[in-house]
């Protein structure tokens, strides 16, 4: 709580606090081909369920427009960037896909 307490800011709106579990900055490496290759991988995989593919297009349309996301177009020296994927739950009777980012991959 400590840490939450004094690194807390609100910025454009939304809060910000700092790794709770860290001491300090995190070392965020640029991370850009690894979230690339993934990307890539992804898309080829949706290719192979055009129903997941359209419902996952949809959230991420939705992320980008309530900006809880940014497109990324080009890679810059130290970005990282975080990898996603869909994880698809048949038995639900509302949201059956969901986006799920990847917050242990780094390289």
């Amino acid at each position: 709580m400590k840490i939450v307490r004094s690194t807390q800011t609100l910025v454009n709106g939304r809060y910000e606090v700092g790794v709770p579990w860290k001491d300090g900055e995190p070392d965020f490496s640029d991370n850009y081909d690894m979230a690339y290759s993934r990307l890539q991988k992804l898309e080829s995989s949706l290719k192979k369920k055009p129903r997941v593919a359209k419902a996952y297009n949809e959230i991420i349309l939705d992320y980008l427009e309530q900006d809880y996301i940014k497109k990324v177009t080009k890679k810059t020296d130290g970005q990282f960037l975080r990898p996603h994927f869909p994880v698809v739950n048949e038995d639900r009777t509302s949201t059956k896909v969901r986006v799920v980012f990847n917050a242990v991959a780094n390289h």
